[in-house]
């Protein structure tokens, strides 16, 4: 006689959520963020310059449901050129750990198909930078299923 196994849910570390957030001037794509076992997140992007001048990306905040997290990166990018740029984001730099908390359990979870087809998760950018002297802004956030970005 052979057991049966019932898989009830699954784990699931990574959202990929291959949206492009954009404005005239700066196009951002989230292309990962995975929650690693000892409680960190990493955040890949691909920051592409649409404009004929340098560009730089002074902050990135980075919105996961209800939590930002906020990054540095002073990136500057030449005229009509794309850098793409991972962030490693660790629980004990982020002053108020609940909001990385929440961002972390949002990322690493546990779920069943029919709970994969139901839920949702809001992803989402803001960032500033600046372009020819001049300070600007692109924010944008999207609702995803987790069964359309999760691996």
């Amino acid at each position: 006689i052979k057991p049966e196994i019932k898989i009830k849910s699954k784990n699931f570390d990574q959202v990929r959520p291959k949206s492009v957030f954009k404005d005239r001037n700066l196009a951002v794509e989230i292309k990962k963020i995975n929650a690693w076992h000892r409680g960190d997140l990493d955040a890949t992007f691909v920051f592409t310059n649409l404009t004929a001048s340098y560009l730089t990306v002074d902050t990135v905040g980075l919105h996961i449901n209800d939590s930002i997290l906020i990054l540095k990166p002073k990136i500057d990018i030449a005229p009509q050129a794309f850098v793409e740029k991972s962030f490693h984001i660790r629980r004990d730099e982020i002053s108020d750990t609940s909001i990385f908390d929440r961002a972390y359990k949002a990322i690493k979870v546990s779920m069943t198909k029919s709970q994969m087809s139901l839920s949702k998760i809001s992803i989402g950018l803001s960032t500033k930078y600046h372009i020819g002297g001049a300070e600007n802004n692109l924010y944008q956030s999207r609702d995803y299923l987790y069964s359309k970005v999760i691996e």
